[in-house]
């Protein structure tokens, strides 16, 4: 009985480590396809990380691009503002000379008005003088 016993006890053993040999099979698969899995997880991971990084190198660019693009504008913006103090120190200049020019055309005026009105005391004199000049006798006699 002894044997039969230790038979059975071996037997016994030998079915519980079978037993567990499997559950620890199983296991080892679960984790296989766990870690299987997780390394799937970990690729999507990085190419998602790598997407990430190619938009920011390219909002980088954009970034480079619109501070360029702002740059021409702010030229462009004080090349516009410097003519335009430009052209109001023209239109100042301009403003001024011309009324440098309304005096001289309002003195020109009163000259011509003054001219005007000694031509018509000179014309008035000649005629009186022509009138004068008809009365005597061509001799020289009255």
């Amino acid at each position: 009985m002894n044997i039969e016993k230790t038979i059975e006890f071996i037997l016994d053993q030998q079915a519980k480590t079978e037993a567990l040999w499997q559950r620890n099979e199983e296991r080892w698969q679960r984790n296989e396809e766990r870690w299987q899995h997780a390394d799937e997880r970990w690729q999507h991971a990085d190419e998602r990380w790598q997407r990430a990084e190619e938009r920011s190198q390219r909002a980088e660019e954009r970034m480079v691009r619109l501070e360029k693009r702002q740059e021409r504008f702010d030229k462009s913006l004080n090349g516009v503002r410097k003519l335009i103090v430009m052209g109001m120190k023209m239109v100042n200049q301009v403003a001024a000379s011309h009324k440098a020019a309304q005096v001289e055309l309002s003195e020109i005026r009163g000259d011509i008005r003054g001219l005007t009105a000694a031509q018509k005391r000179t014309d008035q004199k000649f005629e009186r003088l022509v009138e004068l000049l008809s009365r005597r006798s061509p001799n020289g006699h009255r």
